[in-house]
């Protein structure tokens, strides 16, 4: 059975606009709502915006590249992560002030 819903209001909505929606959705698609109601929540930040729209990187990835995914992901492995901020410091020329 197909309800009628109210026509939606034309410049804003509620949240409990959006859950009776939600709610009077069939289960077959749920998975698209919530595909969608994340996009939607993903574009309003700004950085994940900005990641979204980039370019794909088509570089080939250089052999000196490919050393460090490895030697990273071994360093994961044991269970140590990141590189020290010190380290980054200093790889950039860049002097930490304490």
């Amino acid at each position: 059975m197909v309800r009628a819903s109210p026509k939606p209001r034309t410049g804003r909505a509620t949240k409990k606009d959006l859950h009776r929606i939600v709610d009077e959705l069939p289960t077959s698609e749920l998975v698209a709502a919530q595909r969608y109601l994340s996009y939607l929540q993903n574009m309003g930040d700004p950085i994940l915006r900005s990641i979204e729209d980039a370019p794909m990187d088509d570089e080939p990835i250089s052999q000196q590249e490919l050393a460090d995914i490895r030697q990273e992901a071994k360093a994961a492995r044991r269970g140590k992560t990141g590189t020290p901020i010190e380290v980054v410091a200093k790889r950039l020329g860049v002097k930490l002030q304490r």
